[in-house]
């Protein structure tokens, strides 16, 4: 316990050190402070390997996981049901890219995928939309869920359409969905914004719309 406290005596004194240098990037600060932290942790909870008896022990408890869940989806449902009966569900961890020719319909895939997982199953999911507005977004999804053209959204929807708006949009309305439209947004903030999203709505899926116009900092393109 000594030891970690001298650590992050140190490691705290240096931090301050840099915080008080007229030149230094605050985001650069901050990043090392929570990699300082995550380090702190890691000592403290020091992870051991494990053994092919603990593991096979995981293995059978996963498999009565799997054997006992709901059509044996485990991870997070599409709602898709051909694609959820081979994939399981998005299970954690996973990193999963949509790749096709513009146009092709990524974009509108990938948000009814989280749709789909808060409205029909209220799993939190959160949107990182780079190109389109929260407004744009969310009359897709409208769209989507009331299946009112969404050519009406952009022209004006009359009387009759805004009661059927009314009528089926209230599961969408209360869906655990969150959307951040922040143009521009880095790899640093986009991880603290999610972490910051996990921490208080407990999101288990992201989408990202789209990862090539995430901006990139040579300091922070690192694989953590």
């Amino acid at each position: 316990e000594a030891y970690i406290k001298r650590n992050v005596i140190q490691e705290s004194v240096a931090l301050i050190k840099r915080a008080y240098e007229p030149s230094a990037d605050c985001f650069d600060i901050v990043d090392q402070y929570e990699k300082t932290l995550n380090t702190v942790i890691g000592q403290i909870f020091i992870q051991k390997s494990s053994d092919s008896a603990s593991l096979f022990d995981k293995l059978i408890a996963n498999n009565t996981l799997i054997v006992n869940a709901d059509k044996g989806i485990v991870g997070v449902p599409s709602g898709f049901p051909d694609l959820d009966k081979l994939t399981g569900g998005g299970q954690k961890g996973d990193m999963i890219v949509l790749a096709a020719r513009p146009g092709m319909g990524k974009t509108a895939l990938a948000i009814q995928m989280a749709k789909n997982a808060a409205v029909m199953y209220n799993k939190p999911a959160a949107i990182f939309s780079l190109e389109m507005s929260e407004l744009q977004l969310y009359q897709r999804l409208a769209s989507q869920e009331t299946e009112i053209p969404l050519d009406k959204f952009k022209h004006g929807l009359d009387e009759a359409e805004l009661n059927l708006l009314h009528r089926d949009i209230q599961k969408l309305k209360s869906a655990p969905l969150y959307i951040d439209d922040t143009g521009g947004i880095t790899l640093f903030d986009l991880r603290n914004r999610a972490r910051k999203l996990k921490r208080e709505k407990q999101i288990e899926l992201i989408v990202i719309d789209y990862l090539q116009l995430i901006e990139t900092n040579k300091r922070y393109e690192r694989r953590d």
